[in-house]
């Protein structure tokens, strides 16, 4: 399950950076098993939303008010 996990990050991962996205908001993974006629199959479903994020170079005067 690890492994499918982590082939399933790093799709959603590459999927964003394809988009220009620097990140991804919100992931969220299901397992799900599918069985039927003596075939059984895992279903994985990832979401996320690409987000492209920046460092700003000063602290927001937020504190301030």
């Amino acid at each position: 399950m690890d492994e499918l996990y982590q082939k399933a990050y790093d799709a959603l991962s590459l999927k964003a950076s394809s988009m220009g996205a620097n990140g991804v908001l919100g992931f969220k993974i299901d397992f799900d098993e599918i069985s039927g006629k003596g075939v059984q199959m895992f279903m994985i479903s990832v979401s996320g939303t690409a987000v492209k994020l920046s460092m700003e170079d000063h602290v927001s005067d937020v504190a301030d008010k």
